[in-house]
């Protein structure tokens, strides 16, 4: 099974994780792509990170529509910040045959090699790249590949959104409107329990 793994905080999901995970679907032939929200981002004040049980309804929410999108719930439910790498060893632990994807932005791969155990994380996964404004992601792989030879490494043929969850919720304590950012759903959602909101 070629299983794609989105790891992050979702904090909303909105349509560029969305587009994603749909693009990495079809461009690499995955059976699956499993949403994994952080229990503890590690590299994130939790002072302004949402509950994770918050986090978990809206990517529920966002994903409902998609039959071959999955919701994990192993980081949550793991005590301790929520690392990669020990993502990638449970998984491939539980499913041993198949080969795991994992999804990063572009302006991630720089930093990388800081993150724990990046050697682990590098055997274990093909990393699925998304581009990002003002990143190089082709010389950010070369230079990833030049540390970690053995690295498996694809940049998705997607458009540039400069689009994140902190700007939006910018905009949602500003009263703006985000429609066409986040899915119904999750809208839906975020005015029912009144999240974000001024």
């Amino acid at each position: 099974m070629r299983r794609g793994l989105f790891g992050g905080t979702f904090d909303p999901p909105h349509i560029g994780h969305l587009m994603m995970a749909q693009i990495a679907y079809e461009e690499l032939s995955l059976d699956e792509v499993e949403f994994i929200p952080a229990g503890q981002p590690p590299h994130k004040d939790l002072s302004l990170v949402s509950a994770a049980h918050v986090r978990v309804e809206l990517v529920q929410a966002a994903i409902a529509a998609f039959p071959y999108f999955s919701l994990s719930l192993r980081e949550v439910l793991r005590q301790g910040p929520s690392f990669t790498c020990d993502t990638l060893k449970s998984m491939k632990n539980e499913h041993q045959e198949d080969e795991l994807y994992w999804f990063v932005g572009a302006d991630m791969l720089k930093d990388l090699p800081s993150w724990k155990d990046p050697e682990d994380i590098l055997r274990l996964a093909h990393l699925v790249v998304a581009p990002r404004p003002h990143v190089d992601e082709q010389q950010a792989k070369e230079v990833l590949l030049a540390q970690f030879p053995y690295a498996q490494i694809t940049v998705l043929g997607m458009p540039l959104l400069d689009i994140s969850s902190t700007w939006i919720k910018n905009r949602l304590a500003r009263g703006l409107q985000v429609d066409p950012l986040l899915s119904p759903a999750v809208i839906q959602l975020i005015l029912q329990k009144g999240l974000y909101l001024p």
